[in-house]
């Protein structure tokens, strides 16, 4: 085995029979205190990493000192014999550094089965092996109990490697210090192995040195050397067999000591505080920072880069937040990169965190263990209801409370109310150990294909907000695990689930993926109906990602399949069809596709959406100018949603008809209506429309030349953008913000928004937002002098306006195409170019607040009034 192997697997703590090693900084602690030299140090860990196995002196030549085959040395010799010195009880017999045969040496480590009265280990506090990291609230509940609990006795419980021993040691620190309030000090017993309470109090009284006989008046004396000096903690670790830890507890607990008893299980001995993984109660970056913080132990001077961050976040989910899991990481990154690290995590940790999971699971009842078999196959988090669903077995519930009470389950409590999750170490240990039945999968498939039911997906689009999108978005991993367990018609419905929820908040690549895939297992008996939805779906999926061609070919292509054997799916098919030419192709084309779906709803007797329609249409008669006949169609739709009690809609339709108003110029009816949009917004929890009102408020103020408020509406709008991840409402509030700064000349900070803006449109294949950022720019170098280039910008946007969809950036490029003609004294030419602008857009119907204050400031400069006349 290579020495770097050594070091890895050698514990940090090592346990002699004179007290106990830190095997990493050479510190030994018991009868005989000192430190080990690192040469000392190298020899031990490696003797240590294979106990029991003899070790010739050729061999440890060779991988401790590094001499080649056949050296000799007594300097092997002399540093065993200090060694010894240091470590042992009787250095001249030694207990743990043994000669084998004349010819090499062997560490026999202590264990309970050598001597269980000598192994117990009871020390003053000591202390700790290393820089305590995160756990603030729990140790803060220990240090009030310490003081004032009401409880003698508390329960620090929880599983394997999560960090319990380390909290205890931290809070012996903590109290044993003159201030703390416990006159009597601290005591910490090691009871590992111990399966009698005797054993145990006889431990401790030999930690504490008292030659006290086995007798009925052992408990009495030992209280009173625990309590001597007034009150007092005994922090008891390790014993697992409840029975001794209730005797212990009836024999020692009462004032003025406290008893804080370390363990897996609750004993039922006192108050209980439940330890679980890293990040769940306080900062959620514990976990990053232990790890960070062992790593910089062995390596002061390394400092992550942006990839080791990231890699680091995976390793600590990877251990889901467990202590021992990141610790063991840490180790491994001696000599790997946190991102190499990721790639390849050593079994060996894996190994470890193991044993206390089959501990945990080999005392688990049999109806137990199957509840748990099943659970393995959510791939993440699930709520009581599809646990019950996949289980399938009596009292689930009860069994989900035992397992959490184990540890084996965690409880997550989060803004969408109670879930469960499976630790990643139990899962795969289970998955291994009882294999979760066919049966159980086939309940998993059939749960979660319910939540692409038509009847879930219509109450979904007619009543859905944000609220119940997200509670699909919840349940994304196991929608996509029933997709993908079945090819048939359960598998297809999760599919449907998991692409809606993955819509709602624009993740189109991922929803484009699900798509493909279930398209792919179509056959001539597959429902046509469903493969109409599936190719309708898609062409929307790939307009969002602007893969235009081929989504006009997909929306094609259920248009035909729909009006060949689903004639129903006819107008819904149309109505995304005229949503791609609305945002991508002329309002002409976008308003014939949404009266062929109206006729089409209209036959079907599809009252809803008709009403769906009808709005869509409206927005196409309101890019093409018609904004009297579209405020008309919001309204009557409008009054259609809510007789439906259609939330979702009724916000979509709100937030259009205030911006119709606005392009009216009916400013107080736009905010009132925008703002009650807002509202609706919010309180449906659709973070996408809400940021369309608070854009759209933004414009509104600026309009109406409050610049501030403006301000304010576009930045927020921008902040929430980010939490959604939605590019197009980013990149649009940058362009709005973007020419509020420009009116006030800070232009500095406009050259920085556009440039955000320009990045982000090359993505998207958005041409009124592509032009639009294209005339801000050019008004931006016509403010800073460079004709030349403003003109050039101007050209470029030329290609977005004209023909285009947006007759208010048609205005607005005439403005700039204006004000440039005057700033190189052409005034005719400036004077016909505002004349076209109003005509494009009309006396009073002003259709952008960057078309108005461009015409305004062109007007003004002309002298508009006597031009008039």
């Amino acid at each position: 085995m290579p020495y770097a192997s050594a070091m890895t697997d050698a514990p940090r703590a090592l346990a002699i029979e004179g007290g106990m090693v830190d095997c990493t900084t050479g510190e030994v602690r018991g009868q005989r205190p000192g430190r080990l030299t690192p040469i000392e140090r190298r020899l031990l860990r490696f003797l240590v990493a294979r106990p029991r196995e003899p070790v010739s002196r050729d061999v440890l030549l060779k991988r401790v000192w590094g001499y080649s085959e056949g050296s000799s040395s007594r300097t092997l010799y002399a540093t065993m014999r200090r060694l010894r010195q240091k470590i042992e009880r009787a250095p001249d017999k030694p207990r743990h550094l043994v000669t084998i045969g004349g010819s090499g040496y062997a560490f026999v480590p202590l264990e309970a089965s050598d001597a269980p009265a000598e192994t117990l280990r009871g020390w003053r506090w000591h202390p700790p092996l290393d820089d305590f990291v995160g756990r603030r609230a729990p140790l803060a509940r220990l240090r009030a109990w310490c003081l004032q609990g009401t409880d003698l006795v508390m329960e620090l419980v929880g599983p394997p490697g999560i960090g319990k021993s380390r909290l205890a040691l931290e809070l012996a620190a903590r109290q044993s210090q003159p201030d703390a309030g416990l006159p009597g000090g601290v005591v910490v017993m090691d009871a590992s192995g111990v399966t009698r309470g005797a054993d145990l109090l006889a431990g401790l009284a030999r930690s504490l040195g008292l030659p006290i006989p086995l007798d009925e008046r052992l408990p009495h004396r030992l209280r009173r050397v625990l309590t001597g000096r007034g009150p007092a903690l005994l922090v008891i670790d390790g014993a697992e067999e409840v029975s001794v830890l209730q005797q212990t507890v009836e024999a020692l607990a009462g004032p003025p000591l406290r008893v804080l008893l370390v363990t897996r299980d609750p004993v039922g001995a006192g108050g209980v505080l439940r330890l679980g993984p890293l990040g769940r109660d306080g900062d959620p970056s514990e976990g990053s920072t232990l790890l960070v913080a062992r790593i910089r132990a062995r390596w002061p001077r390394w400092t992550p880069s942006a990839a080791d961050t990231a890699a680091i976040a995976r390793i600590v989910d990877h251990f889901d937040g467990s202590p021992l899991g990141i610790e063991l990481a840490a180790h491994a990154a001696t000599v790997l990169t946190p991102a190499a690290l990721v790639e390849r995590l050593p079994e060996a940790v894996h190994a470890q965190l193991e044993d206390g999971i089959r501990w945990s699971w080999e005392r688990l009842a049999e109806e137990d263990r199957a509840t748990l078999s099943s659970l393995a196959l959510f791939p993440v988090d699930f709520d009581v209801d599809a646990a019950e669903a996949v289980c399938e077995q009596p009292h689930v519930a009860s069994a989900l409370a035992r397992l959490t009470d184990r540890a084996l389950l965690q409880l997550l409590d989060g803004p969408q109310g109670r879930r469960l999750r499976l630790p990643g170490a139990v899962r795969s240990f289970v998955s291994e150990a009882c294999p979760p039945s066919a049966e159980a999968a086939e309940r998993l498939v059939t749960h979660f294909g319910r939540m692409g039911s038509d009847e879930s997906l219509e109450a979904l689009m007619r009543h859905g907000g944000g609220p119940r999108y997200r509670q699909l978005q919840l349940e994304l991993s196991s929608l996509e695990l029933a997709h993908r367990r079945d090819a048939g018609l359960r598998g297809a419905h999760a599919a449907r689930a998991a692409v809606a929820a993955l819509l709602f908040e624009g993740w189109s690549a991922r929803a484009l993926a699900i798509l493909e895939e279930r398209l792919a297992l179509v056959t001539p008996e597959s429902p046509v109906d469903l493969v109409v939805w599936f190719h309708r779906i898609r062409g929307e999926a790939l307009r969002q990602l602007g893969r235009l061609p081929e989504a006009r070919a997909a929306l094609q292509q259920a248009l035909a399949l729909a009006r060949s054997d689903a004639p129903r799916r006819v107008g819904s098919v149309l109505h995304v069809i005229g949503t791609l030419e609305q945002a991508h192709g002329t309002a002409e084309a976008a308003e014939e596709a949404f009266r062929e779906a109206l006729a089409e709803h209209e036959a079907c007797g599809d009252a809803f959406r008709l009403a769906l329609s009808r709005g869509e249409l409206a927005s196409a008669r309101l890019t093409s100018g018609r904004i009297d006949e579209a405020i008309e169609l919001f309204k009557d739709a409008l009054a259609l949603f809510r007789s439906y009690e259609a939330g979702f809609a009724e916000a979509v339709a709100m937030g259009n008809l205030g911006v119709a108003e606005l392009m009216a110029g009916q400013f107080d009816a736009a905010e009132g209506t925008l703002q009650a949009a807002l509202q609706l917004s919010r309180d449906l929890g659709s973070h996408r429309f809400e940021l369309g009102n608070l854009a759209n408020l933004g414009l509104l103020y600026a309009t109406l030349g409050q610049l501030d408020e403006a301000e304010a509406q576009y930045r927020g709008t921008i902040e929430r953008s980010r939490d959604v991840g939605d590019e197009y409402e980013t990149c649009s509030a940058r362009l709005g913000l973007a020419v509020v700064v420009l009116r006030q000349e800070r232009l500095a900070e406009a050259r920085q928004l556009l440039d955000g803006v320009e990045e982000g449109v090359r993505e998207l294949a958005m041409p009124a937002l592509q032009a639009g950022m294209r005339l801000a720019r050019c008004s931006l170098c016509r403010r800073e002098g460079d004709l030349g280039r403003a003109e050039a910008r101007l050209r470029e946007a030329l290609e977005g306006t004209q023909g285009g969809p947006a007759a208010e950036l048609r205005a607005w490029w005439e403005a700039e195409a204006g004000l440039i003609a005057l700033a190189r004294a052409r005034r005719d030419d400036a004077v016909a170019h505002l004349q076209r602008a109003r005509a494009v857009i009309g006396e009073g119907a002003l259709t952008a607040e960057q078309g108005r204050h461009a015409l305004q400031e062109l007007g003004a400069r002309l002298d508009f009034e006597s031009l008039e006349g």
